[in-house]
């Protein structure tokens, strides 16, 4: 594989390309999914329709918001990822930069940008049937193999965090590693897994942590 074409592209661009993704997906999901209209027949049918009206425009007031929130969430989840596998990196006392290895997260990233364009489709295609279904589902997931009725709404992110998406990105890090500093398979599954794979676990630790603090 030819290295100088994977990695031969302008790192400013792709900086500002993958945030804009993220937030044209995330205006997609509310305009066709999260509108108003969804949004007021699911709260509409627990409590009166004045109250229910009051909420639906203070989430809609939060989605536009959210549009700023969402870039400035992918630009930190790259920077962070990609500082975790650097310092990993220079203390397995391989020679790389940091822009290199921005390169190489922004890469991978498209394999997780993926599973959430299927999980917008999925949406799309069968509508808004719930806010349980919206936080717990994602595609090719655990979750969708077992009946998370049977676990604390606590636990069931774990279950939506596990997924195929997950797995191929780290594969993918794994190998773009091996790739850019011509080390072993091990080496650089070594590497992910003691950066990335720590930042994955301490994430899911932080998540239910908070769910079960403010449940």
């Amino acid at each position: 594989m030819n290295e100088k074409k994977i990695f031969d592209f302008n790192l400013r661009y792709f900086l500002i390309l993958v945030p804009l993704l993220y937030t044209a997906l995330d205006f997609i999901m509310n305009f066709f999914v999260l509108n108003y209209t969804s949004y007021i027949n699911t709260i509409s049918d627990q409590i009166n329709s004045e109250v229910a009206e009051a909420i639906t425009n203070r989430l809609l007031v939060f989605q536009r918001l959210e549009y700023l929130f969402v870039p400035l969430a992918v630009c930190i989840k790259l920077l962070s990822v990609g500082l975790a596998v650097y310092i990993g990196i220079q203390l397995s006392n391989f020679s790389i930069s940091f822009n290199e290895v921005l390169k190489i997260i922004i890469l991978a990233e498209f394999v997780l940008f993926t599973g959430e364009v299927i999980r917008v489709l999925y949406f799309l295609h069968n509508g808004f049937q719930g806010f349980d279904q919206l936080k717990e589902f994602y595609p090719l997931s655990i979750g969708n193999f077992v009946n998370l009725n049977q676990f604390s709404k606590e636990f069931r992110y774990s279950f939506k965090f596990l997924n195929f998406f997950q797995l191929l990105y780290i594969f993918l890090l794994i190998n773009l590693i091996t790739i850019k500093l011509k080390s072993s398979f091990y080496q650089s599954a070594k590497l992910v897994l003691s950066t990335y794979g720590l930042l994955l676990v301490m994430w899911n630790i932080l998540i239910i942590f908070l769910q079960l603090r403010f449940s």
